[in-house]
């Protein structure tokens, strides 16, 4: 007689719900859910950044929405695709955010709890998914459109399935495609996903020697890698006509060479990921899992015990250390040191088991409660963290655009736009749009002449990039002046208060052969956009 299966799938269903385990991961990931949509929803329309306006900008021009873009080659091009589809069938900015930022953030508190089971066990799992859901980093990227939170879901899951077929002791195929599967995907939606089949590479070296190049299973990783690199290649050599554009024609080509400091900032990421209480815990964990080296010369000796969590995850944390310090050097960005977040959480998952063991004999509940109360602190400092910056930071570049909105719905597609925020005037307006940062006035004049743009956005919200000849900025007595000389006006601002003291803003300036007549002004006075037309 064949088996009831759906009695079966009940009985299955009932046992793991009855798992205290289980229950804690599904309470982690509610609760997730809850913080990232309470903390989204507030700043779902808030103006977008720098490499986010470049990404819509990207994806818009992709889907044919915009005319006109100087794509970046050293964007991947997934997450660029997945706006341009969205971007084809209507959906919103703040529905693109929802899909591809907000949902992946919430996904990937299971995937840093899959890598912990993986790797140690459920305990250090479910403490890692629990401060990763509370990262302030993470929740502050998690409500602005960047690719961080969709690649780290891949190359955390690429890892967690390539230690699952390291540990097995069949070998079993299906996770090396899969590893490879994803590491792939999370370098197509963000470069730093290349530290993963790095890190995978040198512990297979470590662990396998030089039977690495004898083990078929590494060049089934190695196939499948590259062959799921195909959107990637099609979409370079369409856009840039070679395959490796990323590597070639981006700033990552010239990163070897440079002179600059070390990125010694990683470490204070380290630090700030694990700030308060919590890092304490971090150098608990640290520290037990050092003591790998004590014996590390068996582990070498032996290859099945050189399968170490420990081992793995201090040369992770170091791979991806040195690489920005080292490597990349230079100012480095709490972003771009994501991959560290699970490395460093399960650390603190470690130390947290070495305290409850200590505390234990003296009181089982003493030791839960410390642990507990320890790891929830730390969850809450990271969690208010998130939320000062979040709200500080949720208006701005709104100068910039409030100023390209007015200009789309002032214009035709036709149209063009003169402007220093070249990425956020073009997500946001949807109109051809040209930069003259670094043009003389000369240049500048015949840009006018060969192009004939429609408007002209200057920026007191970003005066630093204008050109001398369009603005100057100096301090006279108690006054910031900012001199728009091109347009002959000027404006002062108290040092101390900030506001608009003195305002001498010409309605319309007469250049050789154009007119420039002032349509909008935004309410702070930063930004000023003028209708051009030809005399």
């Amino acid at each position: 007689m064949e088996p009831n299966t759906t009695e079966d799938r009940k009985a299955k269903i009932k046992q793991w719900l009855t798992n205290k385990d289980n229950l804690l991961l599904i309470g982690i990931i509610v609760l997730t859910l809850i913080v990232r949509l309470y903390l989204f929803i507030p700043v779902q329309n808030q103006p977008v950044w720098w490499d986010e306006s470049e990404y819509l900008a990207s994806g818009k021009y992709i889907a044919g929405i915009v005319q006109h873009y100087d794509l970046n080659p050293q964007r991947p091009f997934l997450f660029l695709g997945a706006i341009a589809l969205l971007s084809m069938i209507g959906a919103s900015l703040a529905f693109i955010k929802l899909l591809l930022v907000v949902i992946p953030s919430i996904i990937l508190v299971y995937c840093v709890f899959f890598l912990g089971k993986e790797l140690f066990n459920r305990k250090i799992g479910l403490i890692a998914a629990f401060l990763t859901s509370f990262s302030w980093t993470l929740l502050f990227w998690g409500v602005r459109l960047q690719p961080d939170s969709i690649s780290l879901c891949f190359q955390v899951l690429a890892l967690a399935f390539m230690w699952r077929f390291w540990k097995k002791s069949s070998n079993s195929t299906t996770d090396v495609i899969l590893a490879a599967v994803f590491a792939s995907l999370g370098f197509q939606f963000k470069v730093s996903g290349m530290l993963v089949p790095a890190i995978i590479f040198i512990f297979a070296l470590i662990k396998d020697r030089i039977g690495i190049i004898k083990n078929k299973q590494y060049w089934i990783f190695l196939l499948f890698f590259v062959l799921a690199l195909a959107p990637q290649i099609i979409y370079s050599v369409a856009y840039f006509g070679k395959p490796l554009a990323l590597f070639i024609d981006s700033g990552y080509a010239q990163v070897i060479g440079e002179t600059r400091p070390l990125g010694t900032m990683t470490f204070d990421f380290i630090y700030s990921f694990s700030e308060g209480l919590i890092f304490i815990i971090f150098l608990v964990g640290l520290v037990s899992l050092a003591s790998v080296f004590l014996y590390i010369d068996l582990l070498i000796k032996d290859k099945d015990k050189i399968l170490s969590p420990e081992l793995f995850t201090i040369l992770s944390l170091a791979v991806i250390t040195a690489f920005y310090v080292f490597y990349i050097r230079g100012s480095i960005e709490d972003r771009w040191v994501f991959l560290l977040i699970p490395f460093i959480f399960m650390t603190i998952g470690q130390g947290a088991m070495q305290i409850y063991a200590y505390v234990k004999p003296i009181h089982k509940w003493v030791a839960v409660i410390l642990i507990v109360g320890l790891v929830a602190y730390g969850a809450y400092v990271q969690y208010q963290h998130a939320n000062q910056i979040i709200d500080a930071k949720k208006t701005s570049y709104g100068p910039v655009r409030d100023a390209a909105l007015f200009i789309k719905q002032s214009s035709s597609p036709g149209e063009s736009i003169l402007s220093l925020s070249y990425p956020q005037t073009i997500a946001y307006a949807e109109r051809t749009t040209y930069t003259y940062s670094d043009l003389s006035e000369t240049n500048f004049t015949r840009l006018l002449v060969d192009k004939r743009p429609t408007y002209l956005m200057v920026s007191l919200f970003e005066a630093a990039h204008n050109p001398p000849w369009m603005i100057r900025t100096g301090q006279q007595q108690n006054y910031y002046i900012l001199r728009m000389d091109y347009m002959n006006s000027t404006l002062a601002a108290d040092t101390q208060s900030g506001k608009i003291a003195i305002m001498d803003i010409k309605k319309s300036v007469d250049k050789p052969g154009f007119r420039f007549d002032l349509v909008y002004t935004s309410q702070d006075y930063s930004m000023f956009v003028y209708k051009i037309t030809a005399l």
